[in-house]
Protein backbone atom coordinates (compact mmCIF):
# COMPACT_ATOMS: atom_id res chain seq x y z
CA UNK A 1 0.00 0.00 0.00
CA UNK A 2 1.38 4.05 -1.03
CA UNK A 3 0.41 6.34 1.47
CA UNK A 4 1.20 9.93 0.83
CA UNK A 5 0.50 12.30 3.86
CA UNK A 6 -0.16 16.13 1.66
CA UNK A 7 0.25 19.62 3.68
CA UNK A 8 -1.14 22.33 1.53
CA UNK A 9 0.40 25.97 2.28
CA UNK A 10 -2.35 28.22 1.13
CA UNK A 11 -1.66 31.67 -0.79
CA UNK A 12 -1.50 34.80 1.31
CA UNK A 13 -5.25 35.77 2.92
CA UNK A 14 -6.52 32.58 1.88
CA UNK A 15 -9.62 31.26 3.37
CA UNK A 16 -9.05 27.41 4.15
CA UNK A 17 -12.74 26.82 4.32
CA UNK A 18 -13.00 28.75 0.75
CA UNK A 19 -10.58 26.17 -0.50
CA UNK A 20 -12.27 22.81 1.41
CA UNK A 21 -15.35 24.56 0.02
CA UNK A 22 -14.04 24.78 -3.82
CA UNK A 23 -12.57 21.15 -3.71
CA UNK A 24 -16.10 19.92 -2.57
CA UNK A 25 -18.02 22.08 -5.04
CA UNK A 26 -15.70 20.07 -7.86
CA UNK A 27 -16.56 16.90 -6.19
CA UNK A 28 -13.24 15.80 -6.05
CA UNK A 29 -12.65 13.83 -2.71
CA UNK A 30 -15.65 11.58 -3.82
CA UNK A 31 -14.67 11.29 -7.17
CA UNK A 32 -11.28 10.43 -6.09
CA UNK A 33 -12.35 7.61 -3.61
CA UNK A 34 -13.89 6.06 -6.28
CA UNK A 35 -10.66 5.16 -8.09
CA UNK A 36 -9.50 2.22 -8.36
CA UNK A 37 -7.00 1.41 -6.29
CA UNK A 38 -7.83 4.62 -3.99
CA UNK A 39 -8.10 3.15 -0.61
CA UNK A 40 -8.35 6.15 1.48
CA UNK A 41 -8.76 9.98 0.38
CA UNK A 42 -9.79 12.53 3.15
CA UNK A 43 -9.49 16.48 3.37
CA UNK A 44 -6.41 15.70 5.95
CA UNK A 45 -4.73 14.87 2.62
CA UNK A 46 -3.94 11.15 3.69
CA UNK A 47 -4.29 9.74 0.53
CA UNK A 48 -3.95 5.43 0.71
CA UNK A 49 -3.47 3.22 -2.22
CA UNK A 50 -3.30 -0.32 -3.57
CA UNK A 51 0.19 0.65 -5.08
CA UNK A 52 2.31 3.12 -6.91
CA UNK A 53 0.60 2.30 -10.16
CA UNK A 54 -2.61 3.35 -9.16
CA UNK A 55 -1.76 6.48 -7.79
CA UNK A 56 0.09 7.46 -10.40
CA UNK A 57 -3.23 6.64 -12.31
CA UNK A 58 -5.14 9.01 -10.25
CA UNK A 59 -2.51 12.06 -11.94
CA UNK A 60 -4.36 11.46 -15.00
CA UNK A 61 -8.06 11.81 -13.87
CA UNK A 62 -10.52 14.70 -14.30
CA UNK A 63 -10.95 15.33 -10.72
CA UNK A 64 -6.97 15.47 -10.52
CA UNK A 65 -7.09 18.31 -13.18
CA UNK A 66 -9.73 20.01 -11.51
CA UNK A 67 -7.67 19.61 -7.91
CA UNK A 68 -4.81 21.56 -10.10
CA UNK A 69 -7.65 24.31 -10.62
CA UNK A 70 -8.56 24.85 -7.24
CA UNK A 71 -4.81 24.39 -6.01
CA UNK A 72 -3.97 27.31 -8.28
CA UNK A 73 -6.39 29.89 -6.92
CA UNK A 74 -5.40 28.88 -3.06
CA UNK A 75 -2.57 27.29 -2.79
CA UNK A 76 0.80 28.43 -2.37
CA UNK A 77 3.10 25.56 -1.55
CA UNK A 78 2.91 21.54 -1.20
CA UNK A 79 4.61 19.13 0.38
CA UNK A 80 4.45 15.49 0.71
CA UNK A 81 5.67 12.57 2.28
CA UNK A 82 5.65 9.27 0.94
CA UNK A 83 5.56 5.68 2.67
CA UNK A 84 4.78 1.89 1.92
CA UNK A 85 3.16 -0.23 4.02
CA UNK A 86 2.40 -4.02 3.57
Amino acid sequence: MLMLQVRYTLQEGKDPAAFVHALEQADIPARTRAETGCCQYEFLLLEAWADEIAQQAHKGTAQCAELQKVKAQYVADVSFRQYTAE
